[in-house]
């Protein structure tokens, strides 16, 4: 891939899966923003890695 993604686009792709995924698991919608950012303040560079791992291969098999 010639693309370089920064740690901060890294992090923003991992919240924006993130609360993708939380959509389609949780029946009930989020209603307070500051305490979904407050909640991924708190994860390391490597959770938040490794969500966006997930939320990627979840939407690469739903696709095919």
């Amino acid at each position: 891939m010639g693309y370089f993604i920064t740690e901060e686009e890294e992090v923003n792709l991992t919240l924006m899966a993130s609360a993708d995924s939380d959509i389609d698991s949780d029946p009930e919608p989020e209603t307070d923003s500051e305490e979904t950012e407050e909640v991924f303040s708190n994860y390391t560079k490597e959770q938040l890695l490794h969500a966006l791992d997930n939320a990627v291969e979840k939407y690469l098999s739903k696709s095919v």
